[in-house]
């Protein structure tokens, strides 16, 4: 499972879109700024991509990795803890492997 924990705003522009679509008042800003967040959710979700930069928290299940991340680009890894017990995973004991295409999670024995 994958929770967002914190999010950036998109870096996409209410004036660009306005202009796409040749709206030329601002009295349906708001009807365009909604369909805008919309649209922008519905791609990160169609496509596992955020389009901006997201802090989440992974939960998996199972044994040890690898372990396959829902949603993409994954940067960095800031700790891993085993839930079975509850103890944070040395920073030794994982590392991000990036070489598959689609980033995983590797215990490091």
């Amino acid at each position: 499972m994958l929770e967002i924990v914190s999010q950036n705003d998109h870096s996409f522009n209410l004036t660009t879109l306005r202009d796409h679509c040749r709206v030329t008042d601002t009295e349906h800003n708001p009807a365009l700024q909604r369909a805008l967040d919309s649209a922008i959710i519905m791609v990160e979700r169609w496509t596992n991509t955020f389009t901006r930069p997201t802090t989440c928290a992974g939960y998996f299940r199972g044994a040890p990795g690898p372990y396959l991340f829902e949603y993409g680009p994954v940067t960095s890894i800031t700790s891993v803890t085993d839930e079975t017990n509850s103890t944070t995973v040395s920073v030794n004991g994982y590392e991000l492997d990036k070489t598959q295409g689609w980033p995983q999670l590797k215990r490091v024995a």
